[in-house]
């Protein structure tokens, strides 16, 4: 199962724009074939996990209201929990979690969720979890991520050390000095694609941001695709105008929470310690979690996993660099760079 980024449809950017068997052509009507699309080599599932994100709503208002981090996880192993149900074929299928960003953290914290509730629902046989360029671990992240704008001229010195005076990333509260270089920081960088920061941004005009992956507009061409009636039909989606606004890729309105988990550490270790296959993969030109942060957090898992044994191996696969660290400790944690 595939979940995408907070505030972000999975079906839209996970689908259509990432590892899905379709991409959506410039015309915004017509669809590609995806020669890299990952069902090529299992069956996926592109999940919704959050209210008000692509065609996923609720009839309760308040539901919009009381969305947090915790009923987020519920809600979407419930949708797992009634898919299996609907599509029993797949009961006793292998299960792994795929998530990037937040929502790689959503994926660990599910795989806690999924093995508490199999003693009391349908067993699911969870065997792994991959998150890509993963919210971690809230100081680290914030530490790499400042880091990793600095050492890639994204951001001035000035920025830079006035960040590094202010900011306290482990308190509970950061200081009106730290908000205001963040501020400055965020202004700097505000052009620049942070998943990828070498590559070309859309010269649109439109409001929703453009610069996700397979092409600078390909959010766009997703865009006009799903506002297409006929693709809603033939999708079995909006069929009752539950949703009563234009499908969009991202909102903004929605995932304030206020209960994000400060780490995930913990959870990954526990994970591990039932057998849990952990693979957290880094691409090096992604400043939204770089993978400073995981070098960073890196020996705070060791030393919460005392794995049995430990390596490394730097390679050259395709034209790609790789560098690969692997702990093993009745499960296995996998980090990937490239």
């Amino acid at each position: 199962m595939q979940i995408s980024g907070v505030l972000c449809s999975s079906v839209g950017i996970g689908a259509f724009t990432e590892i899905g068997p379709f991409k959506v052509k410039e015309d915004g009507k017509n669809l590609d074939f995806n020669q890299y699309a990952w069902n090529k080599e299992a069956n996926i599932l592109f999940a919704e996990f959050e209210i008000g994100i692509g065609f996923s709503y609720s009839n309760k208002t308040s539901d919009y209201q009381t969305n947090h981090f915790t009923t987020t996880v519920a809600d979407t192993y419930a949708f797992f929990l009634n898919w299996l149900q609907r599509f029993p074929e797949y009961k006793n299928a292998d299960v792994y979690l795929v998530g990037e960003g937040f929502s790689g953290a959503i994926a660990i914290h599910l795989g806690q969720f999924i093995l508490q509730e199999s003693q009391y629902e349908l067993n699911i046989n969870l065997k792994g979890i991959a998150a890509r360029n993963v919210f971690i671990d809230k100081e680290t992240d914030n530490n790499g991520f400042i880091d990793y704008a600095w050492s890639h001229s994204l951001t001035s010195d000035e920025i830079y050390m006035g960040i590094k005076s202010n900011c306290n990333f482990s308190a509970p509260k950061s200081s009106k000095k730290c908000d205001e270089y963040i501020d400055l920081m965020y202004n700097v960088t505000a052009d620049i694609n942070p998943y990828d920061i070498y590559s070309p941004l859309c010269n649109s005009t439109s409001e929703i941001d453009t610069y996700l992956l397979q092409g600078p507009c390909s959010s766009e061409y997703v865009s006009d695709y799903f506002n297409n009636p006929a693709v809603q039909i033939a999708l079995h989606a909006n069929l009752t105008d539950a949703v009563p606004y234009p499908w969009s890729l991202c909102n903004v309105t929605v995932g304030n929470w206020t209960d994000y988990p400060d780490t995930s550490l913990p959870i990954i270790a526990e994970l591990m310690a039932e057998g849990i296959q952990i693979w957290i993969y880094n691409g090096d030109l992604d400043s939204a979690t770089p993978i400073n942060s995981f070098i960073i957090v890196f020996p705070l898992m060791f030393i919460l996993i005392s794995p049995s044994n430990f390596n490394h191996d730097s390679s050259f696969w395709d034209g790609v660099g790789l560098y690969d660290i692997e702990a093993h400790h009745d499960g296995e944690l996998r980090f990937i760079s490239e």
